[in-house]
């Protein structure tokens, strides 16, 4: 990544330029090993100090006189060679030291630094001023106008040296640390004790600037540094062992920004508190990847016997990648509390057992983990934990994400989120997720039990005895595949409960939702809001107990598919709340579903459709054009097969029926008569009867008159009806 040459064996070579005039720089020889620097321009508590070549060979020390009430000196490199530091570079005395050189700085393995301040190690084009002026290494001026004002900011250009660090740089207890370049290396390399930055209880700053400008601030001896929205990041890398660390009485802060940022080989950057203080914030930035891989670590822990609190430890990165048994930690092993930790990415992978914890062990109480992702994915035996193996409470954990993923297991346990309550009587915090998918197979768990994943029967006796967590889930698709598992099993004390929101729950292949209990601990309850529930192949929801009350299940769906309630696990998939005490201990199953039972099978409808010409009667021959009118007082019957009765009910009918000059008999109250005439000599269809002299019924198509005995309405033509 980075394009510095060592230049092996170099002697100490430190040129001062004339861009200061009178108040150039000076070199003075003390020994053969060692120089001081003095002159230079004093302006108010400044002293600038410039430079055409600053290099410091093997074994050589190089020393910055310090004046009275000067609090920083700021030195530039005006000439076109990287810087590269061998030995060693101090001040005498506490004044704060810059040194700016937009060609690059090299810190080899040998390299240290010894210094009463703070150390500022910088590529940038120059550093402004708070008077608008800029103290600049691309753009010297032969008369430059210096001024009182304090360091504002450092300016970059468009293609900034990088600085590498293979020895060890350290600064006093509660100073500050930064370095800032186009690209960052720090390599722990062969030797004992190199690639590392320390700053006990100070600050830490790594910043990979590519273009725009940063901004300083002085507070109390500390440099903090603030980058610009618009800055353009470039990479950081610690490889081989490499070391940041700000751990002290309190921890401190440690800011780290670039666009790629990578540890390797064992890695680490760490803001432990180890006494009474109260830690500083570990920020990590990337805008594109960051990657802790091969046994790495990012830690703001409380160590064991510290009373004070543990700071905040904030991720935010577009991508974050841990595997190969790396860690990120923010828990407590001591007296005090630990710190939050909060991870925001789009996609967060997590393999090869690797973890990301906020743990208590001892009497300080967890913090919370909060993660906000758009997928999340957990394999092969990682972890992602809120517990507590102690006496402290342990914090929440919350998840947001639209995919989340867990799958598989090691030889260390299984993958999955824990909030697990073990060991001793601290109580489990709960475990909340939202997510649009939620994928647990292949051995994976969400888990929130007094037990351990891989000891769930507790033969190792490490089940712990305080309460257990509750675990909260919303997602609109679940499904456990290949003995996925949601538990908040308790061993003993208060119970743990587990509540489920979603559209399509579905347990597959051996998976198991549980709230049981072993000894004096009652059985959770489980309640479960789903449209469809599906359980197969031996899939199980329980809140049995073995030494106490069963707990209570309730399931509220639409529909649900291949399990039913049970009195006792069966090979089948099974809901249980049992009690191994007896019936009149066992808790309860409430199951509220749609009244259709889908195991009465489906209602078959008819396959042919019915014959509607056999449900139409005809009234008139087809030649007349089938015309059919109803004149009256009266109503239709309700059936074509019924006769006119004169007692249908009442209705007022539009009078279609025409006048009498066009010969349609009237119609009088006591006695309808029904005329139907034909005037075409056709076979045609009958359309009443009559009886003749000798008493026979006789078919005919125009019956003179038909005499009905309740009915008076008169026969009348179809052609009647035409108009």
């Amino acid at each position: 990544m980075l394009s510095l040459v060592p230049m092996l064996g170099v002697q100490a070579q430190l040129v001062p330029d004339n861009t200061l005039g009178k108040e150039n720089s000076i070199v003075a020889p003390v020994d053969s090993l060692t120089n001081e620097i003095y002159g230079g321009a004093i302006r108010g508590s400044n002293l600038f100090h410039s430079f055409l070549e600053f290099n410091i060979g093997n074994g050589e020390s190089v020393y910055f006189r310090n004046p009275s009430a000067i609090e920083n000196i700021l030195t530039r490199v005006t000439g076109k060679n990287p810087s590269a530091i061998f030995g060693k570079l101090g001040v005498l005395g506490n004044a704060n030291l810059f040194l700016i050189n937009p060609n690059g700085i090299i810190f080899t393995e040998h390299a240290t630094l010894d210094v009463g301040g703070s150390f500022v190690a910088s590529t940038a084009d120059g550093i402004k001023l708070t008077d608008s002026t800029e103290f600049s290494a691309t753009k010297p001026s032969a008369n430059p106008i210096l001024t009182i004002s304090v360091p504002l900011g450092l300016q970059y250009g468009d293609n900034p040296g990088n600085i590498e660090i293979q020895g060890k740089l350290q600064v006093p207890d509660g100073k500050s640390l930064a370095l800032m370049g186009g690209n960052i290396k720090l390599d722990g390399g062969k030797l004992l004790d190199t690639g590392k930055l320390i700053a006990r209880s100070g600050g830490i700053d790594l910043l990979a600037v590519k273009n725009g400008e940063v901004s300083l601030a002085n507070s109390n001896g500390k440099i903090k540094l603030e980058a610009a929205e618009s800055i353009e990041y470039g990479d950081i890398e610690l490889v081989n062992g490499a070391n940041v660390n700000a751990s002290g009485n309190s921890g401190g802060g440690i800011q780290v920004r670039g666009r790629n940022i990578i540890l390797k080989d064992k890695s680490k950057i760490s803001s432990n508190t180890e006494g009474n203080g109260s830690g500083e914030k570990l920020n990590i930035t990337a805008t594109d990847l960051l990657q802790i891989n091969a046994e790495s670590e990012l830690v703001a822990d409380v160590q064991k016997e510290a009373t004070g609190t543990g700071g905040d430890l904030v991720v935010d990165s577009r991508r974050l990648l841990v595997n190969d048994r790396s860690l990120i930690s923010n828990s407590t092993f001591g007296f005090g509390d630990g710190g939050d930790l909060t991870i925001k990415t789009s996609n967060l992978q997590i393999y090869d057992g690797s973890q990301i914890d906020v743990t208590t062990f001892s009497f300080g109480d967890g913090g919370d983990l909060t993660i906000e992702t758009i997928s999340l994915q957990v394999y092969d035996g990682s972890q992602i934990s809120s517990g507590t193996s102690g006496k402290g409470t342990a914090g929440n954990m919350e998840i947001k994400a639209d995919l989340l993923e867990l799958a598989g297991f090691s030889r260390l346990g299984k993958s999955g989120l824990f909030a697990n309550a073990l060991e001793e009587n601290g109580q489990g915090g709960n475990l909340s997720v939202t997510a649009n998918r939620l994928i647990i197979r292949d051995g994976a768990t969400i888990n929130a039990s007094n037990f351990l994943s891989t000891d769930p029967e507790n033969k190792d006796g490490k089940a712990g005895i305080g309460a257990a967590g509750n675990i909260n889930i919303n997602s609109s698709f679940i499904l456990l595949e290949n003995q996925g598992i949601i538990t908040a099993n308790a061993n003993a004390g208060d119970k743990g409960n587990i509540n489920i929101q979603s559209q399509n729950l579905q347990l597959r292949q051996g998976s198991v939702i549980s709230t049981n209990a072993k000894n004096s601990a009652d059985g959770g309850n489980i309640n479960i809001a789903t449209n469809t529930l599906l359980a197969l192949e031996n899939s199980d929801i329980t809140a049995n107990s073995e030494g106490s009350f069963g707990g209570r299940v309730i399931i509220d769906a639409e529909g649900i598919f291949g399990t039913q309630f049970r009195e006792e696990l069966t090979p089948l998939s099974d809901i249980t709340a049992t009690s191994s005490l007896g019936p009149s201990f066992n808790g309860a199953v409430d199951i509220n579903t749609i009244t259709v039972d889908p195991s009465l099978g489906l209602v078959e409808l008819p396959q042919a459709l019915a014959d509607s010409s056999q449900k139409i009667k005809a009234g008139c021959v087809a030649s007349q054009g089938n015309n059919f009118i109803v004149i009256g007082r009266g109503g239709l019957p309700q059936s074509p097969d019924d006769l006119f009765t004169g007692k249908t009910i009442h209705t007022e009918l539009f009078n279609l029926v025409p006048n009498d000059s066009q010969g349609l008999s009237s119609i009088s109250p006591s006695n309808k008569n029904i005329s139907v005439e034909n005037q075409n000599n056709q076979i045609v269809e009958s359309t009443g009867w009559i009886v003749d002299s000798n008493g026979d019924v006789e078919l005919v198509a125009i019956p003179s008159m038909v005499n009905s005995q309740n009915s008076g309405i008169s026969s009348l033509s179809c052609k009647d009806f035409r108009k």
